[in-house]
């Protein structure tokens, strides 16, 4: 049995079956089912990948969520220029 932060990858590739018909790992079918773990560099490169988009998503959510703050000011300048107009 992996150790815990071990990722196991079911091999699903070339048996002929949709993903859902495989084996469940919590039931006896997917408790003897057979499994492919990666090798530790290519977990490694794995995690360090999503590592690195993880930190593109939160930059981009951050920047998201100054969107409503962005609108209300550029709304004020746009309400400012109108009444200066007159």
């Amino acid at each position: 049995m992996p150790s815990t932060g071990t990722i196991v990858l079911l091999e699903v590739r070339g048996s002929g079956k949709p993903w859902h018909e495989h084996a469940r790992l919590g039931t006896d079918a997917g408790k003897a089912a057979p499994f492919v773990l990666a090798p530790k560099n290519e977990q490694t490169r794995i995690a360090n990948q999503l590592d690195t988009l993880l930190t593109r998503i939160q930059s981009c959510s951050d920047r998201f969520d100054a969107i409503p703050a962005l609108l209300k000011r550029y709304r004020q300048a746009v309400l400012d220029q109108a009444a200066l107009a007159r």
